[in-house]
């Protein structure tokens, strides 16, 4: 809320109380206007409350109290004044109806306008604003709390939803420690228990985030308002990891309300080590960034100075040194914790004392090889090595933590167990903490031939397992796997020729073409097998260049009616693929008749505009609606497949060319320019490379979001024949486009999307919150998909308690609308106990609908969350897997891309969503001052700057 164009003076609150009729709040003025005639200040000075999330609610305060103090020679005049503001006013100036938050201003005047002075109330000390001014009555809590700049607000926040206790405000004042006991002392309001219908319990629950221990204390209270609780850090079930304060209520179930807490103060002398399963904890209690109280638990740590293994005689013999200047030991072990097992690997250390400057202790000790593997064959293991000190017959655990650079030089042993090959080694984790790996070997693969001859692909190339030391490549036997995409089937080729690790194949056509359907995709697979040990690969080279557009061979197969067509292409990392497609001979002919007399047109164009075959929302149709609606002359057409959803939303424009039809062929053939919204292929009846028309034509790629984000392979490197315009947003997008990607600076257009346009047409969004996270190549499959932490992450965020409690709180929806090439799982998230989350499917409703009906906005790495931007809505950016999906890099630096918060935990996301809740979905100003460095333009002129560059570069091609 902006104040009033007048004078400012201060004022500041001294005291503030709340009792079943009113609040009083007792405050002081200065910085007063020098020419105020103090004695008409009680006359005719005022107060007004205004409501934070809308200004036009806002209502006098009638009852005021002023003392008037004037100033003298040696003395500064005073104003402080009591302010009483009725319970009844607020709750018939309420804007939303679960809760609502007042800001108090003091209008200082003595009747002429050219001294009236306002004040917005400064908050006293936290302190000062709790003890009783958590008030509960009439169901609801009236609370007085400090605002991040130090003003004063008072808030009613409903606290019952019929029967369900929605909101329990607790707080926690001070902490004490004595030993390994933690005394927390909070504040609640004991009150509001006597309104819930029959509880069995409440009191406290720690609960670790992300896992479900969690730990319960009672819960003593002092009075109606403060409470204490007993923490005894040093129980076994307090294991590493971050532990959540809330207070819970039983009755039916139980609900967990989170424990806020204002001030770091009374944590800093509560920093503890406490002996947890045997090993030393660190135990930090700490304000999160949103104010919930919460423990940091973790394992204390040893500086590892060196360190070297070697394998020998079936064991592994280590030594080097380590920092020690905590206590004496009577014995030091090396321990090798598996996690997946919980099973550990302990062996005695023999150590002497070394530099004592550095508090040195070196060390030297050995394992059994077969201890690496505790009795069995297992498929990967991960151990985290740890150094175990015995005292009085007492073991204390401490990870090791190594720099990367101390093991450059270690080795990496091979061993085979059985039919089974392994290799193992120590390495650095991500946080330097000292870990072994004990996995199954893989493979190493190349192709040194691939051609077609006689109805048959032919191969010829190299496989083995990557440990040669453990088996040699003459005792494994090798098979090729073709396997469909679309059916799953799959036909075995055994090598007609193999010799130590090489190899020669034949893949006859008659045995591929039983596998695969008209229009599929068959991956190629190398198999090794050792006894009963088998793995498998792409098949695929070390060195090759990638071109989207390119076939490395073909084939065709013809019959009476139709020419079965094979493409042999790479893929982005060089395996090789084999593309078929079933044409009618009538097509067949049309494209070579076609192809030898193609010519771009010098008067007429036709142009050929898409995106998916499936699909149209994205950049591709709203080009093409803008065509067809304001430049009918344009013979333009839209490529889509007869049963997509969105067939009949394109069919009232006219001109759609059914993909695979006569007309589709024809017309496509015949084109002067293609505009896609993805590369131009998804357009094409054939292979690009094929089409004289792909080659000749204008080709227009329209993009599906901003870059910049991830690496994208849309480089001009990456194709035989490029875009030759490429549409950006912004003078910074092109000028990455034209340093990273290849393009020359008159190939790039800094037009805007297409679907741009229509957002700015959109009405007032609905309370709702758009879920919309993109895909992840890594999941090819279902059962992939299931076991992933994607899945995970996101069907607990729709499942989250605390989430549907908000939601009915605050009367706000979510629509959760999966990536499109994550839609195929969609069945898998459900959500039955919410009527306010909706799970949407691939065109049931159009993309642009979602994002003109949200206010809020949460994805994790999508563009789309640029046209959320481009509307001026907020966006969250949910980043649980940062790592794994910037692996290859990103094209700008992410804090110029991501506008918005950027969380990584389920418990810090909902914080954010309630924070942009309570502020009515506003964009926050820091957003607002980004968004030029995303958009040149903020107008409904993007498909028309398209189509004047396409026009005009057609234009000055002839």
């Amino acid at each position: 809320m902006t104040t009033l164009n007048k004078k400012a003076v201060s004022a500041k609150v001294t005291n503030v109380n709340v009792n079943e009729t009113e609040w009083v709040i007792k405050g002081t003025c200065t910085s007063l206007p020098a020419e105020i005639t103090y004695r008409k200040i009680k006359k005719y000075s005022t107060a007004k409350v205004v409501h934070s999330g809308n200004a036009d609610h806002q209502f006098a305060v009638d009852t005021i109290e002023w003392n008037v103090v004037k100033p003298k020679k040696d003395k500064a005049g005073k104003v402080s004044f009591v302010c009483r503001i009725p319970l009844e006013s607020l709750y018939l100036h309420k804007v939303t109806p679960h809760i609502n938050n007042w800001e108090i201003y003091v209008i200082l005047s003595d009747g002429r306008e050219e001294t009236e002075a306002e004040a917005r109330l400064l908050a006293p000390a936290a302190d000062k604003l709790y003890m009783e001014k958590l008030y509960y009555g009439d169901r609801a809590f009236l609370k007085a709390y400090k605002t991040p700049k130090g003003y004063l607000n008072i808030t009613r926040r409903e606290a019952w939803n019929e029967d369900t206790l929605k909101d329990m405000p607790v707080k926690v004042v001070d902490i004490e420690r004595s030993g390994d006991t933690y005394r927390i002392t909070g504040m609640g309001n004991r009150k509001i228990l006597s309104d819930v219908p029959a509880p069995s319990s409440s009191g406290i629950l720690l609960k670790k985030r992300g896992r479900v221990l969690n730990k319960s204390l009672k819960v003593n209270w002092l009075n109606d308002y403060f409470w204490q609780a007993d923490w005894v850090s040093s129980e076994p079930s307090f294991s590493g990891g971050l532990w959540d304060a809330h207070f819970y209520i039983k009755t039916d179930k139980r609900r967990l309300y989170r424990i806020d807490i204002d001030t770091k103060e009374f944590l800093r002398g509560a920093y503890h080590r406490a002996v947890v399963d045997g090993g030393i904890r660190r135990i930090r209690p700490y304000r999160t960034s949103n104010g919930g109280f919460s423990f940091k638990v973790f394992t204390d740590l040893v500086n590892v100075f060196a360190w070297k293994s070697v394998y020998q005689n079936n064991k592994v013999h280590m030594s080097g040194s380590f920092q020690w200047g905590k206590y004496e030991v009577d014995a030091f072990h090396l321990c090798l914790f598996d996690k997946q097992t919980s099973e550990v690997v302990r062996t005695p250390m023999d150590t002497a004392k070394g530099n004592l400057q550095k508090k040195e202790y070196t060390f030297t000790c050995s394992l059994p090889e077969k201890s690496l593997f505790f009795g069995g064959n297992k498929e990967a293991s991960r151990y985290e090595v740890y150094l175990s000190a015995e005292v009085d017959a007492r073991l204390m655990e401490y990870r090791f933590k190594i720099r990367p650079k101390v093991l450059e030089a270690e080795p990496r042993k091979e061993w085979r167990r059985g039919d089974h090959v392994y290799k193992g080694f120590f390495y650095t984790t991500v946080n330097n903490r000292l870990a072994y790996m004990l996995k199954e070997a893989g493979i190493v693969r190349d192709i040194a031939e691939f051609s077609i001859n006689d109805n048959s692909f032919y191969i010829e190339g190299t496989a083995s397992f990557n440990a040669k030391e453990a088996s040699a490549p003459d005792e494994q036997t090798l098979a090729i796997i073709a396997r469909s995409r679309e059916t799953e089937q799959e036909v075995l080729f055994v090598p007609y020729e193999k010799k130590d690790d090489a190899f020669k194949a034949e893949l006859p056509l008659d045995k591929l073409k039983t596998i695969h359907n008209d229009r599929d995709t068959i991956d190629l697979y190398i198999r090794v097998e050792l006894g009963g040990y088998t793995r498998e690969r792409k098949l695929g080279r070390e060195s090759f260049t990638y071109y989207k557009d390119h076939i490395l061979a073909s084939h065709s197969l013809k019959t009476e009616k139709n020419v079965l067509e094979y493409y042999a292409v790479y893929t982005p990392r060089g395996n090789i693929k084999i593309e078929t497609a079933l044409l009618s001979k009538k097509h067949a002919a049309w494209l070579k008749e076609k192809n030898e007399t193609y010519t771009r047109s010098t008067e007429s164009y036709t142009w050929i505009i898409g995106e998916r075959p499936d699909t149209a929302q994205d950049t591709g149709y709203h080009f093409f609606k803008y065509c067809r609606l304001h430049h009918p002359e344009i013979d333009a057409y839209y490529v889509i497949e007869e049963g997509a959803e969105d067939y009949e939303k394109v069919i009232p424009l006219g001109n759609v060319l059914t993909a695979g039809s006569d007309e589709h062929v024809i017309k496509t053939l015949e084109a002067d320019a293609f505009f896609g919204s993805h590369d131009i292929e998804y357009l094409l009846p054939f292979k690009g490379a094929l089409m004289v028309s792909y080659q000749k034509a204008a080709k227009v790629f329209l993009q599906h979001g901003v870059l910049g984000r991830k690496k994208v392979e849309y480089d001009k490197k990456y194709y035989h024949y490029p875009f030759d315009i490429f549409c950006v947003s912004s003078e910074m997008e092109k000028q990455m486009v034209v340093e990273k990607m290849g393009y020359s600076p008159g190939e790039v257009k800094v037009t805007g999307l297409s679907r741009f346009d229509e957002l700015l047409e959109s009405p007032a969004p609905k309370r709702k919150i758009l879920l919309m996270p993109t895909w992840r190549e890594w999941l090819h499959n279902e059962e992939t998909f299931l076991e992933s932490t994607y899945y995970k992450k996101y069907r607990s965020l729709i499942h989250n308690e605390e989430l549907h409690k908000m939601l009915d709180d605050y009367d706000v929806d979510l629509d959760f609308y999966p990536h499109y090439r994550m839609q195929p799982y969609v069945e898998h998230f459900t959500v039955d106990n919410s009527s306010h989350i909706r799970v949407v499917k691939l065109g049931e409703v159009s993309v642009q609908e979602l994002l003109k009906e949200g206010s809020l906005m949460i994805t994790d790495y999508s563009s789309v969350s640029f046209d959320f931007s481009y509307m001026g809505k907020p966006v969250i950016f949910y980043h649980f897997d940062a790592k794994s999906f910037f692996k290859t890099g990103s094209l700008r630096p992410r804090a110029e891309t991501f506008l918005g918060d950027t969380v990584k935990s389920e418990h810090n996301l909902i914080n954010s969503i309630r924070g942009h809740i309570e502020q009515s979905f506003q964009e926050k100003k820091s957003v607002s001052e980004k968004k030029s460095s995303i958009f040149t333009h903020i107008d409904q002129n993007n498909a028309e700057r398209i189509y004047q560059e396409a026009l005009d570069a057609l234009n000055n091609s002839n």
